[in-house]
């Protein structure tokens, strides 16, 4: 929108919803849905079907009146139906949730405009509203709007979507009708309608709903979720213009750590813990979103140094033998010595002797149980240099304990998967230790205080599957930017970090973006009062996320597929090499595809165009390949 075409005019005239303000809601009728649960909430005697009583009673007003009706003709019907008590309580309930879900545009283009007429021009507000003046003051005034006068249908009996109303704006500012331009969103009573009274206007692009590349089917699902439609509303207003990844922070993991963030809260209530350790580097986030949801600051949050080789390895001496640790320790079916020594502590032993002696390399990847079946001499040798590293890490991490007040009744948050964090700590400390993870696997065997967020053991174990197939993103987007912990030393810093792995500049400046546009939509969203009226439960929070996960746009697949990921070796999450090199190469693909931590996602970056991928995907799960 050009500036240098608005100087001939004395008057610039703004329609109020979706031009200068926008409703964080799709449907304006879900707001009596809201009303209904509000209402209800807060009664003994409930109320039902409220959504359709408020709409046949608006209906019914306008085929009485030739006018534009008023929110006091609206509700003088529904006391016919509902008594005057409740219709009266219903009326200023309207009022309150408008006003709630009411927020000013941020469209850039918009606030320019409209912040340069206020200041060169005069600005009137013209608008067809049921609703009183006083409440669109309010309105107003919320969203920080000043006006030099203000048209409402409600008030003058006049409408915009007939032209009466700017027919009558220009006899009432007494000018001609080339002295004013009018700017709203609707085509019809924004653009033709004043138009038609002679009054030039300009028409703005209504919203878009950013997700809709979705799967159909599985977004009619929860497309009536007024949950999902509040927050999908909130996020299309809200959602910065910025980079890919910010975005993607914003409208998919932003939700996610609201909600999480919220269900700890509520938990650690339940529970009264009053301190929270948040474990790196996962945590780290985690804490970030947190922080901001415990307003009132009752329970003492800390960021724990600490990784699963940290915590695991001090631990390690009070088993009595090698089959017990390897009992105690996650380790893949396939692993090198090297990194079995770093998950059993022994980073920095040499033992080149010992393998030399049992003709093992450390370099070679084995296959774990045949290993461990055909080398016990080995480990029986090996055993007394864990126990001794082990106890030197036991003796500074009791140290770090200390220092961060880690005794009582205290709360560990991490991402998940197994809970071995917490296992060690309750085997090595006597602290009364309850773990609360975003998801935890259902195969778990602990017998601790855990609690998952998203899946657990008979929780939502669909989504623990889901999660499974693109866990690589899910591990980087929850990442710090720091080295992970190597170890605890006896020093003034008392931890050791590894160097960052393999993070080059596009892996931080995708993980910094993602963060921050996460972060903005926890900030964001808790300052908006709408959180209190929806509850983001678990399908509703984290259906961004997943569903982009499993049904990704070429952009997604993209974007995520070039991020570089550590498990063990260093891989690209789905980079392709492009349908023309596979087409003549089909076992490149094959192997490529097997490689990829993400096989939806190098699917879509291959071939681009829109296939059944999850069909496909799910097809080569059952297959085992």
């Amino acid at each position: 929108m050009d500036k240098t075409q608005l100087e001939k005019y004395t008057y610039i005239s703004f329609d109020i919803f979706d031009t200068l303000v926008k409703r964080n809601i799709f449907n304006p009728t879900d707001i009596f849905v809201i009303m209904e649960l509000k209402y209800n909430e807060n009664n003994i005697n409930k109320i039902s079907d409220f959504k359709n009583i408020r709409v046949s009673c608006e209906k019914e007003c306008k085929n009485e009146n030739n006018t534009e009706i008023t929110l006091d003709m609206i509700y003088d019907k529904i006391s016919n139906k509902l008594g005057n008590e409740v219709a009266d309580k219903l009326k200023e309930l309207e009022k309150n949730v408008e006003l709630s879900f009411i927020q000013k545009n941020i469209n850039a283009d918009i606030l320019d405009i409209y912040d340069w007429a206020i200041k060169n021009k005069k600005v009137v507000i013209t608008s067809d509203m049921y609703l009183p003046r006083s409440v669109i003051d309010d309105i107003l005034t919320k969203c920080g709007i000043k006006y030099h006068k203000l048209y409402l249908s409600s008030e003058i009996g006049k409408k915009k979507s007939t032209s009466d109303l700017f027919k009558y704006i220009i006899s009432d500012l007494n000018i001609s009708s080339s002295e004013m331009i009018h700017i709203g969103d609707n085509r019809h009573s924004d653009y033709d309608m004043a138009k038609k009274a002679g009054i030039d206007s300009i028409l703005i692009p209504n919203r878009v709903n950013r997700l809709s590349h979705f799967n159909k089917n599985i977004y009619n699902e929860i497309k009536n979720n007024i949950d999902y439609n509040i927050l999908q509303s909130f996020i299309n207003n809200n959602v910065p213009q910025s980079k890919y990844f910010n975005t993607f922070g914003y409208e998919c993991f932003g939700p996610m750590l609201f909600s999480f963030s919220q269900w700890l809260l509520s938990e650690l209530k339940k529970q009264d813990i009053r301190k929270v350790y948040f474990m790196a580097r996962d945590g780290k986030i985690m804490k970030k979103a947190f922080d901001i949801v415990n307003v009132d600051n009752k329970i003492k949050s800390y960021y724990f140094m600490a990784s699963r080789r940290s915590i695991i390895v001090p631990s390690l001496w009070k088993y009595s033998n090698i089959n017990s640790i390897f009992k105690s320790i996650n380790i893949p079916k396939e692993i090198t010595l090297n990194d079995l020594k770093k998950r059993l502590g022994l980073d920095d032993t040499n033992i080149d002797s010992l393998l030399s002696e049992f003709n093992l390399e450390k370099d070679k990847k084995y296959n774990f149980d045949d290993l461990q079946n055909n080398n016990k001499l080995f480990f029986e040798k090996l055993y007394p240099l864990i126990v001794d590293n082990s106890k030197r890490e036991y003796s500074a991490l009791e140290k770090y304990l200390t220092k961060m007040d880690f005794c009582g009744k205290v709360a560990i948050v991490d991402i998940g998967w197994y809970g071995n964090m917490q296992q060690s700590l309750t085997r090595i400390t006597n602290t009364d230790i309850y773990g609360y993870y975003f998801g935890l696997r259902p195969n778990k065997n602990q017998q601790i205080k855990t609690y998952g967020f998203a899946f657990d053991k008979n929780l939502n174990e669909d989504y623990n599957d889901k999660e499974y197939s693109f866990n690589s993103i899910f591990e980087f987007i929850f990442s710090a930017t720091h080295g992970s912990v190597k170890r605890f030393v006896s020093s003034d810093d008392y931890v050791e970090l590894y160097e960052s792995e393999n993070i080059n500049n596009y892996e931080m400046d995708s993980l910094v973006g993602l963060q921050s546009g996460a972060i903005e939509f926890v900030n964001t969203f808790n300052n908006f009062d709408i959180k209190d009226y929806i509850k983001l439960d678990v399908k509703t929070a984290c259906f961004n996320m997943f569903e982009m996960l499993f049904n990704p746009s070429y952009a997604d697949s993209y974007n995520f597929g070039n991020v570089k990921f550590q498990d063990g070796e260093v891989t690209y999450i789905a980079k392709s090499k492009g349908f023309k090199y596979y087409f003549i190469r089909p076992k490149n693909f094959l192997k490529d595809l097997k490689n990829s931590s993400w096989k939806i996602g190098f699917m879509k970056n291959t071939f681009k165009i829109n296939l059944p991928y999850r069909k496909i995907y799910e097809m080569i799960k059952n297959s085992g390949r």
